[in-house]
């Protein structure tokens, strides 16, 4: 994060590593069979994308446009696609996440780390669950997550309320699950 509160210097950086490793990998790509060309990329270009990725979820739809072109830029590699070709067969092919999918599947993995360890206190005393407010019984009060009230658009963005969100949304036979 910069001065300026935005995440535009930590996605160039981001942006500037993957094509890095990409381009590096180009040179050797018609040596390596796909399995050795995808566990490559797995494990020395995706892991960029992850990186702080829990907290990364209040950046702006420009900034978050360019990691999934940096990201499709990784698929178009393995499956030596061109520029104008869909990614998304690609994507279900190696059952891998688009980023956006991958931020809020960590994040809902960090909440879950939270909740189930109360710890650390600082983060996991910011959920509550309504069945803990509430007196009144609900059909989802029991695994549904309070809101914290807001009026900034800052703090709507921020990891509490987005991760509240989130939580919410998923079906009750999961949530009750986790």
């Amino acid at each position: 994060m910069n001065k300026t509160l935005n995440w535009t210097d930590h996605v160039n950086g981001t942006c500037k590593r993957v094509f890095a490793g990409i381009h590096s990998l180009k040179r050797f790509s018609n040596c390596f069979p796909f399995d050795t060309k995808l566990m490559l990329v797995k494990t020395l270009v995706l892991p960029h994308f992850n990186y702080c990725d829990v907290v990364i979820n209040d950046m702006t739809v420009e900034l978050a446009d360019r990691l999934q072109r940096a990201q499709n830029y990784c698929v178009r590699f393995l499956f030596n696609l061109r520029y104008t070709d869909h990614v998304t067969p690609s994507f279900n092919q190696l059952s891998l996440l688009k980023l956006r999918e991958l931020r809020e599947y960590h994040i809902l993995t960090l909440l879950r780390a939270v909740i189930n360890s109360n710890s650390p206190r600082y983060l996991s005393e910011r959920f509550n669950f309504i069945s803990d407010i509430s007196e009144r019984d609900t059909r989802h009060g029991s695994s549904l997550l309070a809101i914290p009230r807001h009026r900034t658009t800052l703090y709507n963005k921020s990891y509490t309320v987005t991760v509240c969100r989130l939580w919410n949304s998923l079906p009750n036979d999961i949530q009750r699950e986790l």
